[in-house]
């Protein structure tokens, strides 16, 4: 079975009522500091640098940056290899 299948799984599976509730303290920490970084990292002048890059790589739309006014953005290419397919790491 894959990996990804498992973790969907055990994701609709698993009842809230059956996690410690010092794992859901640390899980509600960690996605606040997800969406903290996130978003300070949205400010940051690399963001609108990359922003930028992966808007003029064209291709089809398909992701948006969080705290950004951009949607759409086409999935990244690898640098220099516009016409071909998007990097296999990236996918």
């Amino acid at each position: 079975m894959e990996v990804t299948k498992k973790l969907a799984e055990f994701i609709v599976e698993t009842d809230s009522a059956g996690i410690p509730p010092e794992a859901m303290e640390i899980g509600k920490r960690v996605i606040l500091d997800l969406l903290g970084v996130a978003l300070a990292g949205s400010r940051d002048p690399m963001a609108r640098i990359m922003t930028d890059y992966v808007k003029d790589t064209g291709g089809r739309p398909r992701s948006s940056v969080w705290g950004k006014k951009v949607q759409d953005l086409p999935f990244p290419r690898c640098p220099g290899q516009r016409h071909l397919r998007p990097c296999p790491g990236l996918r």
